[in-house]
C-alpha cells in the first residue's frame, strides 16, 4: 500500500507540520491518558476527560 499527501506550501503549512508530528500527538496523548488513570480522583470531571481522550483515540485510529 502506497499514499501520498500533498499540501500547498506556505497555505497548508499547519497541515504539513501536523501530519509530520501526528505521532508525536498520539504519544502525547497517550501519555496524558495514562497519567489521569493513575490519579486517585473519581471525578465526573476527570472521566469526561478521559471519555474526550477515548473519543480522540478512536478518531486516530479509525480515521474519523
Amino acid at each position: 500500500m502506497k499514499a501520498v499527501l500533498e499540501f500547498n506550501y506556505p497555505e497548508d503549512e499547519d497541515k504539513l507540520r501536523h501530519a509530520l508530528n501526528g505521532t508525536g500527538y498520539y504519544n502525547a496523548l497517550l501519555e496524558i491518558e495514562n497519567l489521569l488513570k493513575e490519579s486517585t480522583s473519581k471525578s465526573p470531571k476527570l472521566k469526561e476527560i478521559c471519555g474526550v481522550i477515548d473519543k480522540a483515540k478512536e478518531e486516530l485510529i479509525c480515521g474519523m
